[in-house]
């Protein structure tokens, strides 16, 4: 497993869990960050500090801290 902020661009996830405390999980949550969704990074900045994800066909950025609490495994 690795964190979102070490995903590949394109490339499709699932996440497996979530470490963020609340209010960030609930947050996260609210946007459909769940066990078992599938997530895909589009870009990010070039100081990897904001993530641009797809997640449940919504686009949503996210700061570098929500990102490392979303553990993820690659989609083969």
């Amino acid at each position: 497993m690795i964190n979102l902020t070490q995903a590949k661009s394109g490339k499709e996830y699932m996440i497996k869990q979530i470490t963020a405390k609340e209010p960030i999980r609930g947050r996260l949550l609210s946007f459909g960050f769940a066990k078992g969704n599938n997530v895909a990074v589009l870009e990010y900045t070039l100081t990897k500090q904001t993530y641009d994800v797809i997640i449940e066909d919504s686009q949503v950025a996210l700061r570098k801290e929500e990102a490392e609490s979303i553990l993820v495994e690659e989609i083969l």
